[in-house]
């Protein structure tokens, strides 16, 4: 069950990021070795850390859209569910030169449901200042 179930829901379980002074902290949870690890070791594993000058873009994804600092205030908020195979996705994908990187932001639209809106547009003028 543990092999199967959690590295499966592992990232609607759960999500870290962090937006640092020079970059982006994480937990991977792109690959199946990766969730394990991450399950095994708990919150001793490493995180992943992605520089601002390593990003080109970034955008918000929700379910059916996808919003640029200019119109995130069109952010319709959408209430989420207790259910992890349930929950909508809300990801912060960063694109990089030959890759692109999903942060998952659906716990805290679950959680804090009142002011996603504020702090995802928040974190896209922090971001917007550091990568020009």
């Amino acid at each position: 069950m543990v092999f199967v179930y959690y590295p499966s829901y592992l990232p609607f379980l759960y999500s870290f990021w962090s937006l640092e002074e020079h970059g982006i902290t994480y937990y991977d949870m792109s690959t199946y070795r990766a969730k394990l690890n991450l399950i095994i070791q708990g919150k001793n594993a490493d995180h992943q850390f992605i520089s601002y000058t390593e990003i080109n873009s970034f955008e918000v994804k929700s379910e059916n859209n996808s919003y640029s600092t200019m119109d995130i205030s069109t952010f319709k908020n959408q209430r989420q569910s207790i259910f992890t195979w349930l929950r909508k996705p809300l990801n912060l994908v960063l694109h990089l030169k030959n890759s692109k990187i999903a942060l998952d932001a659906s716990w805290d639209q679950l959680h804090d449901n009142k002011n996603i809106q504020a702090r995802l547009m928040n974190v896209m003028s922090y971001l917007d200042k550091k990568i020009q």
